[in-house]
């Protein structure tokens, strides 16, 4: 018997006993022999019969409020007209302390090819990030002026988001088989779950929406909103919403956030949940755990749950303030041992989103044909994150080893890199000292040097911040820019330069070198593609600046989880050690 509790969400214990596991069999008569729920797999369960009725039922009543769909002859067809199949997908689901069936009916439009007109955007992690340390910073500014700090977050949720959009084109439904009527179709007006239109009519949708309540829509990230706040402070914000199809971080001027969150909530179905500052309290949001303390501080984690499952996973008993690299064991694992070791490792990766010290050591598991080795890798990891299972990205101010700090919001990024087989560009990007972006990955060219390798790093970093860079530009418009002055000319700088500052840390003097001179020099294998630095900071839009290799924070990007590194470097990206 396995964990009932485990499944979509169920809390009963009690109740569930009652529902053994069995075959389940959708409504087309194929029969589902498996259901996917949290971290694991697990058998089916026969559907109590009553509930999923009662499931069904419900369904249709929305489906006919929202208006998704019409009934018309299938003989009165256009010609070239596209039928799409359906289904319904269900799940046990407690509701206020009642079980029911949660029932979806959607099309099945996968098997008509794929279409990337129909693309639809998703928040990056990097911008989850960003929002709340733009915010951060803006509580504190008012807090030091003395001023009331009258700011809210705010999580919402659409309920049956994509219904309130309409579909495109005419597109028509074939009901599923304890539905039909014969000689009926449906005609779809709204946009049904599983077509493949429905995310992107959805989004723009909601963008549309948003838009029209004042809120101006990032080109360079189309799901971060924001308002326009000071005049003096560009990156002072009114409000600013993150948008990942149905689920809206808020985060704002209270009045403001309230107002616009009703007015939403005037058009779609909307539940919020929200706090201002003076009030603790943390919310789910995309995965994560957003906490907001009592004096408005943000952060954010993956929660404490990953660790005891996936230890329950592997048999694991101890923890380990380490993770130690494993001897070297050829051994391969046989097929269950891989499909194990896929999906733990598959849950790490989800976990290191917000885990930045699980990175390095997940680089060096290999998955195309693991061994012993992998094995044993992916058990010390699970073992350090049991031992540390709770650690938050905070986004208030790390204390980073900032040398000279520039004119304007800061932008600092610092890289590091690891040197021969498989070596590994690492990097870390601050705003105003607030951590928001960091990765690692493996580098595709084989380094010469260790010069060749910390260039390398350098680039990829840059990249990533330059990311940041046109975000925060595009927010700040035009009031960032000022205008060059004579002495500026003189120097060869552009005729707009941005208030934002960009700052390159390295602990490498070569590869520094390297970034402040024009060509290759010595490096007459160096690719051209990398040579863009130089031109950044030929430009005067990109600093170089050294950072001593004990307080590179990039460093953990690179190097296993250490007691050093524990001690000197996870402070500036993680709290709660």
């Amino acid at each position: 018997m396995f964990c009932l509790t485990s499944i979509a969400g169920i809390r009963d214990q009690e109740t569930l006993e009652t529902c053994q596991p069995g075959v389940l069999v959708d409504s087309g008569g194929q029969e589902v022999n498996e259901v996917h729920s949290g971290l694991f797999v697990h058998e089916a369960l026969v559907l109590d019969s009553r509930l999923q009725a009662e499931g069904r039922a419900r369904e249709m009543q929305c489906l006919e409020e929202f208006g998704v769909f019409e009934e018309v002859c299938a003989d009165s067809l256009p010609e070239g007209a596209i039928v799409v199949d359906s289904r319904w997908v269900e799940k046990y689901k407690v509701v206020a302390d009642d079980l029911q069936v949660k029932s979806r009916l959607v099309g099945k439009e996968f098997k008509t090819g794929q279409d990337d007109a129909n693309f639809s955007p998703t928040i990056r992690p990097e911008t989850v990030r960003l929002a709340p340390a733009l915010e951060s910073r803006q509580r504190e500014h008012l807090r030091k002026q003395g001023m009331p700090v009258a700011r809210s977050t705010a999580v919402a949720d659409v309920g049956t988001a994509f219904l309130h959009a309409d579909v495109e084109g005419d597109l028509y439904v074939r009901p599923p088989a304890d539905m039909r009527k014969h000689n009926t179709l449906w005609r779809v007006l709204k946009a049904l779950y599983g077509l493949r239109q429905s995310p992107k009519r959805w989004f723009l949708c909601l963008s549309e929406k948003l838009k029209g309540m004042g809120y101006q829509q990032s080109s360079h990230e189309p799901c971060f909103f924001w308002k326009a706040g000071r005049s003096d402070d560009p990156f002072h914000l009114t409000a600013s919403v993150c948008v990942h199809v149905a689920d809206l971080l808020w985060l704002g001027d209270t009045a403001v956030v309230q107002e616009d969150i009703r007015e939403l909530g005037g058009q779609v179905t909307l539940k919020h949940e929200g706090a201002r500052v003076g009030s603790s309290a943390s919310w789910s949001y995309l995965g994560r755990t957003l906490r907001q303390s009592v004096n408005g501080d943000l952060d954010l984690s993956m929660g404490g749950a990953y660790a005891s499952a996936l230890a329950k996973e592997l048999e694991i008993l101890r923890s380990s303030e380490n993770i130690a690299e494993p001897p070297e064991d050829a051994t391969p694992l046989n097929a269950d041992e891989v499909s194990r070791l896929r999906h733990v490792v598959g849950v790490l990766r989800w976990v290191s989103t917000e885990r930045p010290d699980l990175l390095s050591a997940l680089s060096k598991i290999g998955l195309a044909s693991p061994t012993r080795r992998d094995w044993a890798l992916a058990t010390r990891v699970v073992q350090y994150l049991l031992r540390f299972p709770s650690l938050t990205v905070p986004f208030t101010k790390r204390q980073i080893p900032v040398t000279f700090p520039g004119r304007g919001l800061a932008v600092d990024i610092f890289t590091d890199s690891s040197w021969g087989g498989n070596a590994l560009s690492g990097w870390v990007v601050y705003v105003d000292s607030r951590v928001v972006s960091y990765g690692c990955r493996k580098q595709k060219v084989v380094a010469l040097s260790s010069c060749e390798a910390e260039y390398y790093a350098a680039s990829s970093g840059v990249v990533e911040g330059q990311g940041t860079v046109s975000l925060l530009e595009e927010v700040g418009g035009e009031s960032i820019k000022r205008p060059v002055t004579q002495r500026d000319n003189d120097q060869g700088m552009e005729p707009s330069v941005s208030r934002v500052s960009v700052s390159l840390y390295m602990d490498s003097s070569s590869a520094r070198s390297l970034c402040g001179r024009v060509g290759v020099g010595k490096v007459r294998h160096l690719s051209t593609r990398v040579l863009w630095l130089q031109e950044l900071v030929q430009s005067r839009r990109l600093s170089v600046k050294k950072v001593h290799t004990e307080v590179n924070v990039s460093d953990l990007m690179t190097k296993l989880p250490s007691r050093r590194t524990r001690a000197t470097l996870m402070p500036m990206l993680l709290e709660g050690l």
